[in-house]
């Protein structure tokens, strides 16, 4: 396992949002009688066959029907049911789409709901085969044959997001959500309803798997509430979905509306990224305490095994922190998002480790583990590794590596130069954050110009040197002002806005008094060296923000392009000694760091735009 050999390769894409946070890929491809089905992150699916990576069809459904909720990138896999590729899309009249999997072709699309990141999880009910598909505000039920939307269950309102998906052992139903929203579980109920009919089914497929489809958790309080009530359902109308008819359905069968009841619930377990799993009536799942996963860091949180019919904790422990996981000879498979392997064992009434090791260091992993003949496949954005679980090397003769070797990356903790971490930090900050931002900065400009009229005024330094005093200050209140203001109070503040300018302005009054000086070639050397350190602290910043997960990384460096005109314009007024030149330069220093500011706002805004 030392080697790896590519059998094929198949390009369908530049990488995805290399530059941003989340960059690469988020679903796993599925596997189906010798063809490879894999849906990318701008929504497109594409079937190949698995023995060379021949492309059979491709398509995008999620551009097709405008498909909205999904911001992030589309993260659901393709799952496969009596022929028909089911897919949430999120568009008008097209909640979720059933494909031909020999061609690509729509057979129905269903619901006018907006999707969100789970996949779908295929159940059987009474002899009905369904399709249970968490969107961004709702829980739905397709029927997989007709695309009939049977309930739909509300959630929420406004943005939300659904990655876990929900877990089913007939008849209870359970959901975890994040956000720290809590769990649910729901028990099916109904009666056959002879007013409706469906064409039967051409072949049925057998029970879900629940190792395999259900990775949700929802590790409940032994006090919750257990008494059993109705939910709030919403049923559509027949006329929600719009199918394509299949010619090979002759019969039909009387329709059953499951519609289902809240059996218990509790506010003390949440899911994000990580999906749990339902093995022998016990869920096995993180229960994240953050409002949603960090990528700057493991998430906190208490891994958990609960009662799946009752809800009970069975046990809980933090030595595990948020993972994926699956199941093989009686044991939990569990990678970390800090990168680490554990096996515990499974079934018992106490969590028992037996073994743990760190394969990825300094990079949050949030991929599913995969087996094979006794190797565990693991990968994060940048590396892969296998691993050997069995007693004895896979091929004797062949060189083993320790986990060991796996090379280590040294990531730089930039957590100081904040001070603090906001409370979601994936999410674009509302005016009043942005506001609340500008006026700190403002402020670190006024104490800037205080500071050199005074040293003016007590005879020490000279005008030039007064400047100088200022554009330190500013740095330094840019730099340092966050981590002190966000230690002595609990709304967020982020100055590096402030450095970013200070940097990009100082750049431009070097250059043009460069440009007024007679001595110009020989001092363009400052230029140069001042657009470098420019570039540097642009570096410092993209880095800063990528190891803490802000949305904001690029639209603080854009915004330097609309600014220009006015930061250049300014630099001449920053460079030439004027009468009242404090007065002129804090002006001046105002309108330039305004615009700044203002215009990467404007281009944060514009992006959401575009992007929903």
């Amino acid at each position: 396992m030392s080697r790896i050999k590519a059998i094929w390769t198949h390009h369908y894409g530049w990488p995805y949002e290399g530059g941003e946070l989340y960059p690469g890929p988020r679903s796993t491809p599925t596997w189906h009688e010798g063809h490879l089905y894999f849906s990318a992150p701008d929504g497109s699916v594409t079937c190949l066959k698995a023995v060379d990576g021949t492309r059979v069809w491709s398509c995008n459904p999620k551009k097709t029907h405008r498909g909205q909720g999904t911001d992030f990138g589309y993260a659901a896999s393709p799952v496969i049911v009596e022929g028909r590729l089911i897919l949430p899309v999120g568009g008008r009249n097209s909640s979720v789409v059933a494909l031909d999997i020999r061609d690509g072709s729509t057979l129905w699309a269903s619901g006018d709901t907006s999707a969100s990141y789970a996949t779908p999880l295929p159940i059987r009910w009474r002899d009905q085969s369904l399709v249970i598909t968490p969107l961004e505000n709702t829980l739905a039920a397709f029927d997989v044959h007709s695309g009939r939307q049977v309930w739909e269950l509300d959630f929420s309102q406004g943005y939300d997001e659904h990655s876990a998906a929900p877990l089913y052992q007939e008849p209870f139903l359970f959901t975890a959500s994040p956000f720290r929203a809590g769990a649910k579980c729901y028990r099916l109920s109904g009666e056959p309803d002879s007013s409706d009919s469906v064409a039967s089914m051409a072949s049925r497929s057998t029970r879900s798997n629940s190792q395999d489809h259900s990775r949700t958790s929802g590790v409940l309080d032994e006090q919750q509430d257990r008494t059993e009530g109705k939910a709030t359902v919403r049923k559509w109308p027949t006329e929600t979905a719009s199918v394509v008819p299949n010619k090979d359905d002759n019969s039909s069968e009387p329709e059953q509306r499951h519609e289902p009841r809240l059996v218990w619930e509790s506010a003390k377990f949440s899911n994000d990224i990580a999906s749990s799993l339902l093995v022998d009536g016990r869920i096995y799942g993180f229960d994240l305490k953050d409002p949603q996963s960090r990528q700057d860091r493991p998430s906190r949180g208490e891994f958990r095994c609960l009662d799946f019919a009752t809800g009970r904790v069975i046990w809980s422990t933090n030595r595990v922190g948020q993972a994926n996981l699956i199941v093989a000879d009686h044991k939990l498979i569990l990678f970390t998002d800090s990168g680490e392997l554990i096996l515990a064992r499974l079934g018992t009434d106490e969590y028992v480790e037996l073994a743990r090791t760190q394969v990825f260091r300094d990079e949050i992993c949030w991929t599913y583990p995969a087996l094979h003949r006794g190797a565990v496949f693991l990968r994060t954005q940048t590396r892969a590794a296998a691993i050997y679980l069995g007693a004895a090397p896979l091929v004797s003769t062949q060189p083993v590596k320790s986990v060991q070797n796996i090379p280590r990356g040294r990531a730089f903790d930039a957590q100081w130069l904040i001070g603090g971490e906001r409370e979601f930090p994936a999410t674009v900050p509302e005016g009043k954050e942005f506001l609340s931002w500008y006026l700190w900065s403002l402020a670190g400009i006024v104490l800037g110009t205080g500071i050199a009229i005074v040293s003016l005024n007590a005879g020490r330094l000279t005008p030039h040197a007064s400047r100088t005093f200022f554009w330190i200050t500013v740095v330094l209140c840019g730099g340092l002002g966050s981590p002190i203001i966000n230690a002595r109070q609990s709304d967020y503040i982020l100055l590096w806005p402030l450095v970013l300018w200070a940097a990009f302005q100082l750049t431009l009054n070097v250059i043009t008094s460069t440009e007024k000086s007679p001595d110009r070639k020989r001092r363009r050397w400052f230029s140069r060296g001042a657009g470098l350190l420019f570039i540097g602290v642009c570096l410092l910043y993209f880095h800063l923000c990528r190891g803490l997960g802000y949305a904001i990384e690029w639209s603080f460096l854009i915004g330097f392009l609309p600014a220009f005109a006015v930061a250049a314009v300014a630099a001449m007024f920053l460079t030439t000694p004027r009468r009242w030149w404090p007065v002129i330069d804090l002006a001046c220093a105002a309108i330039s760091f305004s615009a700044y500011f203002w215009f990467s706002v404007i281009f944060i805004q514009w992006k959401l735009v575009v992007g929903s």
